[in-house]
């Protein structure tokens, strides 16, 4: 699914994708192997960082509607 500014619209990634990703970002860079659940000390930073991003997304949404003479 592509995110962003999209020929739909503005599409922006929720907190779960955000997550999602980084879960795989941190298993590619320390191992498969890893825990990443929520209580695990790598979950925790997975979670603070998804919801900093999480709000960057919903900034950037708001800024395009900003663009939007519709809007």
């Amino acid at each position: 699914m592509s995110f962003g500014v999209t020929t739909a619209g503005f599409v922006p990634k929720t907190l779960t994708v955000i997550k999602a990703d980084l879960e795989a970002a941190f298993r590619v860079s320390f191992g498969d192997s890893i825990d990443v659940s929520p209580q695990s000390v790598f979950g925790q930073i997975i979670g603070i960082m998804a919801e900093r991003y999480a709000e960057l997304w919903d900034l950037s949404e708001a800024l395009n509607a900003g663009f939007n003479p519709d809007a």
